[in-house]
């Protein structure tokens, strides 16, 4: 009866004949009315292990835990002390009357060695240079009392801050592993990367990812940006690693994240620094323990579809300049409120945030030459020349805070 009662529903009937098809693996052929059983594996007779995928595919593996192999051990671990007042810890918290009382009263009768706590932080670090330096993130140890570098051996060693831009560590006597610092212009968009740090106190991590775009300049408190985007996964303590392109070379500095809604983990929109801004300021960091650049001395605004067309540009790009110091190299080199500069020593100015790398890579001591679109859209040719005043400029216009490196040394 059952059956009968099931055969009469046309619709039960092609969903069960459907599944038995699924499942049975039969490919049915109305022309002839063969039934045909396919095999797992197209139609091979190689095991799964000897098949030409499989191979590629193994030697794809093979090649990623060699890489692995070879780069992590110049990834080390950095951890911080900071001494931090009680007090700063319970800024922006709402008390009331009473409780205001009390907290007054209770911290004038402590003694002051009792108003500081210890707090620990984590962070990553890569090894870059034979004797011993390591590149890491300033907000890794910005204000920190003390830092010590863990090596992927587990040797242990105390840093101290020796600049401002990156941070590196000296071990002498000791063998060390280093990431040759690779061209990252020249790292393209969906090519394959790995980052190495340690995410939420995991020493040793390591996750894959694509570059996902390059030259991210949306970041104002952060001057000179120039990051690169990855969905390698980075998380919290992950700061300060390494950005590794597949032929192990060192081509950013793991820097921060973007989150969206209640998580603060990461959501695969990761951001580096570039390899060849470390570059910049590495040498200046260990010789001088800072970092001196050239400036201009403008404000300036984007160039948008309306201005380009108005001034016949055939996209929108350079850099529009809004006002001019008054006795600043821009001004001496002749620049004019109203001008767009496109070409900074032959090279195209993409925009003002590249402009701003352009100059802040520029030798100082040199001149530079400029291409300038005025607002008759005529194009002049000019000189900036930065022999004087660049130190002071840099010193009280700049607070460090805002710059993402740093450079420290350790004693052994």
């Amino acid at each position: 009866m059952k059956l009968r009662n099931t055969l009469r529903n046309p619709v039960r009937v092609i969903l069960i004949l459907a599944a038995l098809i699924v499942v049975t693996g039969i490919v049915i052929s109305w022309d002839t009315d063969e039934l045909t059983l396919q095999t797992a594996i197209g139609q091979t007779n190689d095991t799964l292990e000897t098949s030409e995928d499989f191979q590629y595919l193994e030697r794809a593996n093979r090649a990623f835990i060699n890489l692995v192999a070879r780069t992590r051990p110049a990834v080390v671990q950095i951890t911080t002390i900071t001494e931090r007042n009680r007090r700063d810890g319970l800024q922006g918290q709402q008390f009331s009357p009473e409780e205001e009382d009390l907290f007054r009263r209770f911290f004038r009768e402590r003694a002051p060695r009792d108003l500081t706590e210890p707090v620990r932080g984590i962070g990553s670090g890569v090894i870059v240079s034979d004797d011993g330096y390591i590149l890491t993130n300033n907000h890794v140890i910005e204000g920190a009392d003390e830092i010590t570098v863990t090596l992927a051996n587990q040797k242990e060693y105390t840093a101290k801050l020796i600049g401002r831009d990156a941070a590196g560590t000296k071990v002498s006597g000791t063998d060390l592993a280093l990431l040759k610092i690779d061209d990252s212009d020249a790292l393209e968009v969906g090519e394959w990367v790995i980052a190495i740090g340690t995410p939420l106190n995991f020493s040793q991590t390591v996750t894959r990812g694509i570059v996902s775009a390059k030259g991210r300049a949306e970041f104002r408190e952060i001057p000179y940006s120039d990051f690169i985007q990855t969905d390698a996964p980075i998380n919290r303590g992950n700061s300060g690693g390494a950005l590794i392109n597949i032929r192990g070379e060192l081509v950013g500095i793991n820097t921060l994240i973007a989150t969206g809604g209640f998580t603060t983990g990461n959501i695969g929109i990761g951001f580096s620094i570039p390899s060849n801004l470390a570059q910049q300021v590495l040498p200046q960091l260990i010789e001088n323990g800072k970092v001196e650049r050239a400036w201009l001395g403008i404000s300036m605004a984007p160039v948008d579809s309306d201005l380009a067309d108005e001034r016949n540009l055939d996209t929108p790009r350079g850099a529009h300049v809004k006002a001019v110091g008054k006795g600043s190299p821009a001004e001496k080199g002749g620049i004019q409120p109203g001008d767009i500069i496109v070409e900074f020593n032959d090279e195209t100015v993409r925009d003002r945030s590249h402009l701003q790398l352009l100059v802040g890579a520029a030798k100082i001591g040199k001149s530079v030459d400029l291409t300038v679109l005025r607002e008759d859209n005529q194009e002049k040719q000019l000189s900036v020349n930065w022999r004087n005043g660049q130190r002071q400029f840099w010193q009280n216009s700049t607070r460090s805070n805002k710059n993402p490196l740093r450079v420290s040394r350790s004693e052994t």
